[in-house]
C-alpha cells in the first residue's frame, strides 16, 4: 500500500471511529427534563366569601382515558384545576349551612384534523389534532337543615389545535394552557352568577 493510500485509510478509520463515538454519546445522553407546572393562583382576585359554615367539592364528573377523551393527557385535568380554584377562591364566612361546588363536566375530547398533503407537509408542523375542552360546575347553597336555598351554574369551553411535529413537552404546555384558560373563563362566569343570584348568601 502506498503512503497516500495509507493516509486515506487512516483518515477513513478515524472518521468512522468519530461517528461511532457520536452515536455512543447520543445513546447515553440525558433526555431533556419534562415541564414543571405550577398551580393556578388567584391572589390577584378577592375571595368569594359565602355565608356558610363549610364548603364541599362534589366531583360528579370522572376523568376518562379511552379515546377520544384526552383530559388525562393534560398535566392537570380540568376537574383537578377546578378543585384547586374552589380551595383558593371560595371562603366559608358564615356559621351554618354549606356551599357545594358540583363539577358536572371536565372533558377534553380529541379529534383528528385532515392531513395536509402539500409537498412540504413532511417538513412542517401541521395541525394534526384538535382538542375540545368543556368545563361545567354548579354552586349550591344549603341551609343548616340541608335544604337548598340557592344555586348558580357556569360553563366554559375552549379548544386548541396541536400539530403533529410538536414535542411531548410542547403538547403538555398547550394542554396546560387550555385548562388554565377554561378555569379562568369559568371563574369570571361563576363570580358573575354569584353576585347576580346569590347576593343574600355572600359577604361584600
Amino acid at each position: 500500500m502506498t503512503p497516500p493510500q495509507a493516509r486515506r485509510r487512516a483518515v477513513q478509520t478515524n472518521f468512522l471511529a468519530f461517528l461511532a463515538a457520536l452515536f455512543l454519546l447520543a445513546g447515553c445522553s440525558t433526555p431533556p427534563p419534562g415541564n414543571s407546572f405550577a398551580e393556578q393562583t388567584w391572589d390577584h382576585q378577592p375571595d368569594i366569601r359565602l355565608l356558610v359554615g363549610e364548603i364541599r367539592v362534589d366531583k360528579q364528573y370522572i376523568d376518562q382515558a379511552p379515546y377520544p377523551h384526552a383530559e388525562l393527557q393534560a398535566p392537570r385535568t380540568p376537574s383537578q384545576a377546578l378543585e384547586n380554584w374552589a380551595r383558593r377562591r371560595l371562603v366559608a364566612a358564615g356559621s351554618g349551612g354549606r356551599a357545594v361546588l358540583t363539577i358536572t363536566d371536565g372533558r377534553i375530547v380529541q379529534s383528528d384534523l385532515p392531513e395536509d398533503k402539500g409537498t412540504l407537509s413532511f417538513f412542517s408542523s401541521q395541525r394534526a389534532h384538535k382538542f375540545d375542552g368543556r368545563l361545567a360546575a354548579r354552586l349550591s347553597i344549603e341551609n343548616a337543615s340541608g335544604v337548598r336555598v340557592g344555586q348558580v351554574e357556569a360553563v366554559a369551553t375552549r379548544y386548541v389545535s396541536i400539530g403533529s411535529g410538536v414535542t411531548l413537552n410542547e403538547r403538555e404546555e398547550l394542554l396546560f394552557q387550555l385548562v388554565e384558560e377554561m378555569v379562568a373563563s369559568l371563574d369570571q362566569e361563576m363570580e358573575k352568577q354569584v353576585r347576580l343570584h346569590l347576593g343574600p348568601y355572600t359577604v361584600p
